[in-house]
């Protein structure tokens, strides 16, 4: 996020999606991936193209 210097983000909370807690009908939406660790690189760097 560009309104943002680096370093001033600890902690971020979404809702939803969450992993493997909802099926959307794209198979490779945010919260359909396999494991835990994919959703949270899925995740960031979706937020990086904010």
């Amino acid at each position: 996020m560009s309104e943002l210097n680096d370093g001033e983000v600890q902690t971020i909370f979404t809702s939803p999606p969450y992993w493997n807690k909802r099926k959307y009908s794209e198979e490779e939406g945010l919260g359909n991936e396999k494991t835990s660790e994919e959703f949270v690189i899925n995740l960031s760097e979706h937020l990086k193209r904010l």
